[in-house]
């Protein structure tokens, strides 16, 4: 598995130059877009920085949405050290604003997640792609993690959305070479595995040669 994982890190992942600019293009425009919806229909309003604004963004969706003051307290404001609400720390999160099920409030969603990708993810796809002849390499850390999950840093390939449209497309965006195949690797409950075999528990060593779900298994 060491010798994998140092395989991967030395050989990186072949990222597609023209889907990842293309990436940043689509991007750009649908940042122009959803700007353009909001002047169009909430003229007097700054959409970059109100959909980022807690204290603003409450007043105004109380004022046009018409949700009351108290529930977005309890959802979004920020406890000070004697556990009361500090109404100058609000925050509005994407939890709060799925739940009001609002056009406005889908708006202001789409757009934090387009100047995400914007801000945050594209601009580090690129750097890479720049700096290391157009492969994305990580460093897969083993005992980086309190709970023994594999982790990976510079860059940190976790760290990418997992579900949604920007992910997809960043899974296009890599490829593999010419003659090889992308693949997919699970170190299904390693950790139970890795106590049986330091243990020797014959139990255990048949679950693995026979491929059985541990949680099942050692539940029946």
């Amino acid at each position: 598995f060491s010798e994998l994982l140092m395989r991967l890190e030395w050989q990186g992942m072949t990222m597609n130059r023209d889907k990842l600019w293309g990436i940043d293009k689509h991007y750009q425009a649908e940042q122009i877009r959803l700007e353009g919806v909001w002047q169009e229909t909430l003229k007097k309003y700054n959409a970059p920085s109100l959909a980022y604004k807690g204290e603003e963004l409450i007043e105004f969706l109380t004022k046009y949405v018409g949700l009351s003051l108290s529930k977005l307290t309890a959802s979004s404001g920020k406890e000070d050290k004697k556990g009361n609400i500090r109404e100058d720390k609000f925050a509005i999160d994407k939890k709060v604003l799925e739940e009001l099920k609002h056009p406005v409030a889908d708006l202001v969603l789409d757009i934090r997640k387009v100047d995400g990708g914007l801000e945050r993810y594209i601009p580090q796809l690129k750097r890479y792609y720049e700096t290391h002849f157009g492969r994305a390499h990580s460093s897969f850390n083993r005992i980086g993690t309190r709970t023994g999950r594999l982790s990976s840093s510079n860059m940190n390939a976790q760290n990418f959305p997992s579900r949604g449209d920007l992910a997809d497309r960043i899974n296009e965006m890599f490829e593999a070479p010419d003659g090889y195949e992308l693949g997919e690797i699970d170190a299904d409950q390693v950790e139970v595995r890795f106590m049986g075999y330091m243990a020797g528990d014959s139990a255990t060593k048949k679950m693995i040669l026979e491929k059985l779900d541990p949680y099942i298994y050692t539940g029946s």
